[in-house]
Parts: structure tokens; C-alpha cells; sequence
């Protein structure tokens, strides 16, 4: 007869759930520093474009992104 381990599946399954709510918490973590860098560089780039009026008869330079051989 083999011997029979002493399991305790209730203190294992404590020690999973703590595990999960850690993941949870680390999640919520990255998210939170995804969303404040996310906003400092909205914020940077809003500082610093440039607003440009243009009037009419002023040139322009247009470029078409759909047009592959642009030479």
C-alpha cells in the first residue's frame, strides 16, 4: 500500500486565490501606468503642436498615404 500524502486542499486552495487576487491586483497596476503614460503623452504632444492658418493662395505640400510609389 502506498502512503498517503497529507494533503490539505483547503490552505491549497487559499494560497491559489491569493495568487489569482495578486494577478488581479498587478493587472489593475499595469493599467493604471498604461493610462497615466498614455495621458503625459497626450499632454506632451498637445504642448507641442503647432497651430498653422492657412490662407487661401498659400502652398501646400499634399501627400496621398494610398499611393505606394511615390517618387
Amino acid at each position: 500500500m502506498a502512503a498517503q500524502p497529507d494533503l490539505d486542499l483547503s490552505s491549497a486552495k487559499k494560497e491559489r486565490l491569493l495568487q489569482l487576487n495578486g494577478l488581479d491586483e498587478f493587472r489593475m497596476e499595469a493599467l493604471l501606468h498604461t493610462e497615466v503614460t498614455e495621458l503625459k503623452m497626450n499632454s506632451w504632444h498637445d504642448k507641442n503642436i503647432k497651430d498653422k492658418q492657412f490662407q487661401a493662395g498659400d502652398w501646400a505640400f499634399l501627400y496621398d498615404s494610398r499611393y505606394k510609389d511615390f517618387k
